[in-house]
């Protein structure tokens, strides 16, 4: 497995299979926070996925302390964001900023932000995360630079 992949893409939700373009190269996995900024913010718990095409992301999974009973409420937060589309991006090092113009409607802009979680259900210890989250940020924002 590479390094990068902390979650093994054959135990990854079937629906990346739906969000990831054809032909994209997985380079990331992990268990992370999502968080859906704006009018009728969301946040969830679920997984993002870094490709050399973009970010893809399915979130579903609310907490018991979460934003709102809206955010209950609300479907699950998926989707794909090509580098292309980003408009504006921040490195947190454990988090990421993502605001991006969205292909159908280039006047209207979505803003996220991606926060790494330890991936328990795949043997990552303690120790291994706290190194790893650190990484999370230079290495997406390594790839929107190479990419945009």
């Amino acid at each position: 497995m590479s390094e990068h992949l902390y979650i093994p893409i054959d135990q990854l939700d079937s629906g990346f299979q739906q969000i990831i373009p054809e032909g994209a190269t997985i380079l990331y996995t992990t268990r992370a926070n999502v968080l859906k900024r704006g009018m009728g913010a969301h946040k969830k718990s679920g997984f993002v996925v870094v490709t050399d095409q973009g970010i893809a992301f399915h979130a579903a999974k609310t907490g018991l302390f979460e934003m709102s009973i809206v955010s209950m409420a609300a479907g699950a937060l998926a989707g794909f964001i090509p580098w292309s589309s980003i408009d504006k991006f921040n490195n947190y090092k454990d988090k990421i900023q993502v605001k991006h113009v969205l292909p159908d409607n280039p006047k209207k802009k979505l803003e996220w932000f991606f926060k790494a979680e330890r991936c328990k259900d795949h043997g990552e210890e303690k120790g291994d995360f706290e190194g790893r989250k650190k990484g999370f940020g230079p290495f997406v924002e390594a790839l929107y630079k190479q990419n945009k």
